[in-house]
């Protein structure tokens, strides 16, 4: 089962254990941006070896927060930007990679992300609500025109999406003061495809994503021109604006064990082969 995790919070990271029987095996490889949805860019990297994908700051939508009750139903967004590649945590080179932002298409290109998801309210304690997660989608768009923008709520899903996935389940809680939010959600998501003409070798299997909502008076000014995100109006009075980063961590299939037994008059051979791709 390909999954990913996302988490959303705001005192720390939160470190998801991935499978129940063994650790899960890093994938490290390349990504050829110039080979991705285009075919023709020219000002695409050939980015690696790299394990991870660095976010930088996003924006984080849920409706409706200020009139749910248990049993509502509340839907969020979320969309950000890659900002690095890394193997162990440290940075790998991709020149060309624009995670600034433009007003109009520039060269190189840039990776964002956008994310909806639905979850359900279970509990309500004075202002702090719980929720569990009941679905959604995830995607990893290469867009070939930098020009990413929360203030204008656009290019964050431009061109053409280079993995995607479903959300499968999760859950969390937030809380709401009068002068202040905060909150966290794990969300597991089920990778449904990736481009192989873009990553080599093509035996994604997984990634553990932690995104980190912030909600402190120095994202005051971040926030200050975001109405929308991914098209969905924001309100003050009912709904929960906040800023999140995070990472991407990928994994790869694990070829499975392949057993031959051969008989033989009084003997046996077993052939033990793990292969990995």
């Amino acid at each position: 089962m390909k999954r990913l995790s996302l988490y959303l919070g705001l005192l720390g990271v939160l470190l998801v254990p991935v499978a129940a029987i063994a650790a899960p095996i890093p994938w490290v490889g390349t990504a050829d941006y110039s080979a991705g949805p285009f075919g023709d860019l020219a000002d695409g990297d050939l980015v690696g070896p790299f394990d991870a994908y660095d976010a930088g700051p996003g924006v984080a939508l849920t409706l409706g927060v200020g009139s749910a009750t248990v049993g509502s139903t509340l839907n969020g967004y979320f969309q950000s930007y890659v900002t690095a590649h890394t193997r162990n945590s440290v940075a790998v080179a991709a020149p060309n990679l624009n995670t600034q932002g433009a007003a109009s298409a520039g060269a190189g290109y840039e990776l964002t992300v956008a994310a909806n998801f639905t979850e359900e309210v279970t509990a309500i304690n004075g202002g702090q609500s719980d929720f569990k997660i009941t679905g959604g989608r995830f995607d990893l768009f290469l867009d070939k025109s930098p020009d990413y923008s929360f203030g204008g709520d656009s290019g964050f899903t431009n061109d053409g999406s280079i993995l995607t996935g479903t959300v499968v389940g999760g859950g969390g809680n937030f809380t709401t003061f009068p002068f202040f939010s905060f909150g966290g959600a794990l969300i597991d998501i089920q990778i449904d495809s990736y481009d192989p003409d873009v990553f080599s070798p093509d035996t994604i299997a997984s990634g553990l994503s932690v995104f980190t909502l912030q909600i402190t008076p120095n994202n005051a000014n971040f926030l200050a021109g975001v109405s929308s995100v991914l098209g969905h109006p924001y309100t003050a009075s009912s709904d929960l604006l906040v800023v999140a980063d995070g990472n991407l961590d990928l994994y790869a299939v694990p070829e499975p064990l392949s057993l031959l037994l051969v008989g033989s008059v009084g003997a046996g051979l077993l052939v033990l082969r793990r292969l990995r791709g």
